[in-house]
């Protein structure tokens, strides 16, 4: 069963998280690189503190492909 996507979840967070699973690297147009096993996606940080909710549901198709599952 899919969980709903949380909200008010902040970038900074989901970074400090994707740096502690994978490789993170901020190029200079501001596009965040992140790879997490053999998964590698490309990210725009938000402009304010929240990730949408698409990101969130990306993120979570992400990290399942990589190995990670909910608790």
């Amino acid at each position: 069963m899919e969980h709903p996507a949380s909200h008010n979840v902040e970038w900074r967070a989901v970074l400090s998280l994707l740096e502690a699973v994978g490789e993170v690297t901020v190029h200079h147009d501001g596009k965040v690189a992140v790879k997490v096993g053999s998964e590698l996606t490309f990210l725009v940080p938000p402009a304010g503190k929240d990730v949408s909710e698409q990101m969130v549901v990306d993120l979570r198709r992400m990290l399942t492909s990589a190995g990670f599952r909910q608790a």
